[in-house]
């Protein structure tokens, strides 16, 4: 599973001595609605359905621009609530620590038996768990067959609805963990909030404070749990229980706060999938030396098949793969769809050890492109994505299809819909050639991803530090395999092949590493057609030879078809 994790904003404001502190009722009566109403507009991912304007486009998500997000919210808000009225301050917290403070909050609400607005909605969504209202149903606006812009409409109409269970009310359930969470700083690590006031500096907790926070948080749910699993039953946050007794030994939870902060630095959103790597073809013949782990890809297929094959014989079924909000997000209801699950390898009987990748994410570039139409990012906030449910809640890479036939209920593998889906929108399944797109989701994860290998990286061997540079090396291998093949459709011509060969034959004798020279004739390929011995012309590409694809370990040699200009 994977998921998209984002930055949490706290909002304090500065109390009598000088130092931050948390809301009063007071000060939520009269300030909660714009401080709930603000954070909802514009925080990453909630601001993916908000009508924002090319300057607050540019102001917000634009990457490069070091805590961008929270200085943006801070100015909002200031323009909004006179620092003569109140001074406020946006601090920033890793997304995978305040989720933390959410599972804590819901136990200790349930232990202690206290309400507050928190409390009333997860006591709601926990006793109506057979109809949980974050069971987010998109299929009904994909089958309508609206155009793409009603449809994404009426989809984050969906994700708006479902956020405003935490986010509507003069004192709403997401301004009450905000003040409970600030409380908390305030008691169990004061010198957080103390000091200077500059947004910047105070928010920048550090990724050792904030772990030593997250420390803390995990010792509170291990306690308390079973006191909470007596209450309402052991299926919920049993499975995540266990792998947080082992958090200094998995480590995981302090890579992705790593990650958090990098993603922070420079205003990027971050995807993260927590998945086993499988092995793919990544070369024109189907044998162990053609097949190499890969962290992901959008074509899958059988065991035995040849990606040549099924695209050929038009056989590739269209993929989505499946991402969460946060690393905990499904925690309570949907382990199925929990990042911090497959991270920490819960799911697996094998001692197969757990890994998966993070892809920082321009987030202006998502906004107007979806990135080229890979990604479907869900508009959930962090807080509702703990206790939400189903195919929809999380984001998802979109799938391709080269038919696009209307009223034609398609396939997806990674959708659990029997009958398929009809998106005739191209909300998650796109127009696309197939491996063009399974060519643009590995250049994107080669260009922008970085591998998770569950334990302490400074215990790892060198052949284990090798293997994510491999893995990242493999990316762009399938990216050049997909896209030859794509142009291809016929075995190369055996003259050419029998070039390669000798030429490596010859290289061999001298005991010399010489890039071997592009054939003769060739180098304005593809501009044009060319014949060669065999009957069928051949497709050469010389970019592809001058990368050292075709003479780089045993031969290999891509397919290839009649080119017509």
């Amino acid at each position: 599973m994977q998921s998209i994790v984002q930055a949490e904003l706290l909002v304090a404001k500065k109390g009598a001595d000088g130092f931050l502190a948390p809301l009063d009722d007071q000060d939520c009566l009269k300030y909660g609605k714009i401080i709930s109403e603000t954070i909802l507009k514009y925080q990453w991912p909630m601001c993916i359905a908000s009508d924002l304007t090319a300057a607050e486009q540019d102001a917000l998500l634009s990457s490069g621009v070091p805590n961008g997000e929270e200085l943006f919210i801070s100015n909002k808000l200031k323009e909004l609530i006179p620092a003569t009225d109140i001074e406020l301050s946006v601090i920033f917290v890793p997304t995978s620590v305040y989720e933390l403070f959410c599972i804590r909050e819901t136990i200790q609400n349930k232990v202690q038996q206290q309400n507050n607005p928190f409390s009333d909605v997860v006591q709601k969504i926990l006793s109506n768990q057979f109809n949980n209202p974050l069971n987010i149903n998109l299929a009904p606006i994909l089958y309508d067959g609206k155009n793409q812009n009603e449809a994404f409409k009426q989809i984050y109409q969906e994700y708006d609805k479902a956020n405003r269970l935490f986010f509507d009310g003069q004192i709403s359930a997401w301004l009450s963990v905000n003040n409970a969470f600030i409380r908390f700083l305030c008691n169990d690590h004061p010198t957080v909030l103390k000091g200077d006031l500059d947004p910047l500096t105070l928010s920048h907790l550090g990724i050792d404070k904030a772990l030593a926070i997250a420390s803390g948080l995990i010792s509170y749910i291990i306690l308390q749990s079973k006191k909470f699993h007596a209450n309402m039953g052991e299926h919920l946050l049993g499975p995540i229980v266990k792998p947080l007794r082992k958090n200094n030994e998995n480590h995981v939870l302090q890579k992705v706060v790593n990650l958090e902060y990098q993603a922070r630095s420079s205003n990027k959103g971050l995807l993260l999938r927590g998945s086993s790597l499988e092995d793919f073809q990544v070369s024109g013949s189907r044998n162990d030396d053609n097949m190499q782990k890969l962290a992901g890809t959008t074509v899958r297929r059988r065991p035995n098949e040849k990606v040549e094959q099924i695209y050929r014989e038009k056989k590739i079924i269209p993929y989505s793969i499946s991402f969460g909000n946060s690393l905990f997000a499904g925690a309570f209801f949907d382990r199925g769809a929990c990042a911090y699950c497959f991270l920490t390898n819960i799911h697996e009987d094998s001692l197969k050890p757990a890994t998966g990748y993070a892809l920082f994410v321009n987030k202006k570039d998502y906004l107007q492109t979806r990135n080229a139409r890979l990604f479907f990012i869900s508009a959930l906030a962090p807080i509702a994505s703990l206790f939400a449910r189903g195919e929809w809640f999380h984001s998802r890479s979109t799938a391709a299809s080269g038919l696009k036939i209307k009223d034609l209920l398609q396939p997806i593998v990674g959708i659990a819909m029997r009958h398929g889906i009809k998106d005739e929108a191209g909300v998650i399944l796109v127009s696309r050639d197939p491996l063009f797109h399974a060519q643009l989701f590995s250049q994107f994860l080669a260009q922008n991803g970085q591998l998770i290998q569950k334990g302490d990286d400074s215990a790892m061997t060198q052949e284990e530090q090798q293997f994510a540079a491999n893995i990242l090396k493999a990316q762009k291998e399938a990216a050049l395999f997909y896209d030859l093949v794509r142009l291809s459709g016929k075995t190369v011509d055996r003259s050419v092949k029998k070039y390669v060969q000798k030429h490596k034959a010859q290289a061999e004798t001298r005991k010399t590493h010489e890039a071997l020279p592009f054939p003769q004739g060739l180098e304005n390929e593809p501009s044009k057609e060319v014949s060669t011995k065999a009957a069928a012309p051949v497709l050469l590409r010389k970019r592809f030879w001058d990368s050292g694809y075709y003479n780089r370990g045993k031969v290999k040699i891509p397919v290839a078809v009649p080119v017509t200009v």
